[in-house]
C-alpha cells in the first residue's frame, strides 16, 4: 500500500495502525480497522486502497462538536466513503452530522450516486453484520466500491469483536446470529 494512499506517515508517527483483516469475497470488499483514539487522529489525507468503500464508526460520539464531526465526515467522503454508518452513543446526532455533511460537500446527489447513511443503537454485532451485508453501494459506486471500514473512535473495549467480525464474517454472523445468519 502506497504511504500517500493510507496517511501513512502520519499514521505511523501517530501510531495509529489501520489493519486489513480479511476479505468478503460475496461483496468483493477487502475489510479495514482503524482504531483512534480522537477524530482529529483521521489523517486529512486518509486514503483506503479502494477508490470507494462504505464504512461504520464506532464510538460514543455525543461529546464531539457538530464542526469536528462535519469535518471528519468531509475527510471521509474525500477518501472516498459511499455509506456512512454510526453505531453507538449519540449514532442518531452522528447520522444527521453526516447527511449535513454530504449535503455540504460538493457531491451531486442522484439516485445513481445515493450516499446513504445510517444510525444503529442495537447490539455492536449487529451493527457490524449491518456493515459486512447490507451496506450495497450506489449504482454509480458498485464498480470501484471494494472496501469495507470499522473505524473505532475512543472504543478500544471494542476492538476484539470487530476485529473477529472483519478476520472472518461468515463464521462470526453464524455466532452472532445462530445458523440461519450463515446462509
Amino acid at each position: 500500500m502506497a504511504g500517500r494512499q493510507l496517511g501513512a506517515r502520519y499514521l505511523r508517527r501517530h501510531h495509529v495502525r489501520l489493519e486489513q483483516l480479511g476479505h468478503d469475497a460475496l461483496s468483493d470488499r477487502d475489510l479495514y480497522m482503524l482504531a483512534l483514539d480522537r477524530i482529529e487522529e483521521l489523517p486529512a489525507d486518509f486514503r483506503l486502497p479502494s477508490k470507494h468503500f462504505v464504512c461504520l464508526i464506532v464510538g460514543d460520539t455525543r461529546h464531539l462538536g457538530d464542526g469536528d464531526m462535519h469535518r471528519f465526515a468531509g475527510t471521509l467522503l474525500r477518501a472516498g466513503a459511499v455509506y456512512l454508518c454510526a453505531w453507538g452513543p449519540g449514532s442518531d446526532r452522528a447520522q444527521d452530522l453526516f447527511d449535513d455533511a454530504i449535503l455540504m460537500s460538493e457531491h451531486e446527489p442522484s439516485d445513481e450516486a445515493l450516499i446513504p447513511t445510517t444510525a444503529h443503537d442495537d447490539e455492536l454485532g449487529e451493527a457490524l453484520s449491518f456493515l459486512l451485508f447490507c451496506t450495497g453501494a450506489a449504482p454509480a459506486y458498485e464498480q470501484s466500491c471494494h472496501a469495507a471500514l470499522a473505524l473505532l473512535i475512543g472504543a478500544s473495549e471494542h476492538v476484539a469483536i470487530v476485529h473477529q467480525a472483519l478476520e472472518d464474517p461468515r463464521a462470526f454472523v453464524a455466532a452472532f446470529c445462530g445458523d440461519e445468519g450463515a446462509a
